[in-house]
Formats: C-alpha cells, sequence, structure tokens
C-alpha cells in the first residue's frame, strides 16, 4: 500500500510540475530567450529581451537615460554611464557625491512613470520595474524605449546587471 501511495504521490508531483511548466507564457510577449539575450543587431540599434520578457530595440549610441526606479541608479553609475542619466525619480543624497550630474537630472517620477515629463525629457531609453508592463508599453508609445529590469533577488540582480549592460552597450 505504501509503494502504491508513493507511485501516485510521485505521478502527481510530475504532472503538477509539467503543468506549471507548460503554463509559464515567459512574459511580455512570449518570448523564451533569456533576459538580455540579443535577437537582432544593425548598425544602429539592438534587439534584446529584457526581464519582462519583451523584445526591445534601443540604439547602439545612448546620449541620455531616464528611470524611475532608482535602484537601477547604482549599477549604471558603476558602468561609469552615469553621466548620462537626464532623468529620475527620487535618489539618496549620497549619490550626488558619486555622480554629480544627478543633481541636474529632470524628476521623472518617483516608482511611477510621470509620462508628460518623459515625453518632454525624450530620452534614449527608460528603465523601469519588470513587474509593470503598462507603464512600459505607455512609454514605449512615446516612442521611448523601456526597458523592464527587477532587483527582487540575487538570480534577478545579476540579470537585471546583464539586460543594462546590453541595452548600454
Amino acid at each position: 500500500m505504501m509503494k502504491k501511495t508513493a507511485l501516485i504521490l510521485t505521478i502527481l508531483l510530475f504532472i503538477f510540475t509539467f503543468a506549471l511548466t507548460a503554463c509559464d507564457g515567459g512574459g511580455g510577449n512570449g518570448s523564451s530567450q533569456e533576459p538580455g539575450t540579443v535577437i537582432g543587431e544593425t548598425d544602429g540599434s539592438v534587439t534584446f529581451v529584457d526581464q519582462a520578457g519583451r523584445e526591445v530595440t534601443v540604439p547602439k549610441d545612448i546620449d541620455s537615460i531616464a528611470l524611475s526606479y532608482r535602484v537601477a541608479i547604482r549599477p549604471i553609475i558603476s558602468l561609469g554611464e552615469g553621466d548620462k542619466i537626464k532623468g529620475c525619480g527620487k535618489t539618496e543624497d549620497f549619490l550626488f557625491v558619486l555622480q554629480p550630474s544627478l543633481k541636474k537630472a529632470v524628476d521623472v517620477g518617483k516608482g511611477v512613470a510621470d509620462l508628460e515629463a518623459l515625453a518632454k525629457l525624450e530620452p534614449d531609453i527608460y528603465f523601469h520595474k519588470a513587474n509593470d508592463p503598462d507603464t512600459l508599453d505607455s512609454v514605449q508609445e512615446l516612442g521611448i524605449p523601456s526597458v523592464g529590469i527587477s532587483f527582487e533577488n540575487t538570480e534577478e540582480m545579476i540579470s537585471a546587471l546583464n539586460v543594462i549592460g546590453t541595452a548600454l552597450g
């Protein structure tokens, strides 16, 4: 009887695991590629998968960056691209010491995108939370490439760094 119960539980566990895997749509537009994977490239642009599972095309030469997801500021500064941040929301005072140009950045929303400010600023790229596809899509509709990233755990942090690095070349 015990072996029969164990066999049934094993089969149920297998079916449950298979069902969960089969139901995973890969996010956003259904891309099954890993975040940061380059899926297309031209002389002037690169297309890759962001952490929301969306295919995003950005210019190869990024001159201006905007973000409402302040966690992205540190890796952008670490990559030596902090001077390109022209729009951001809330930030910590010590970051002004690391990146004085942040003092001149336009407020484009603190956690929530200010679409009007973004439209006026017209940045080359916008970083935001991957779990907010409505905002990502709204910014994209403005003609601003919007990249979804997430820093919720160690695996996502590593993935986000890869996505940011890909996006910024």
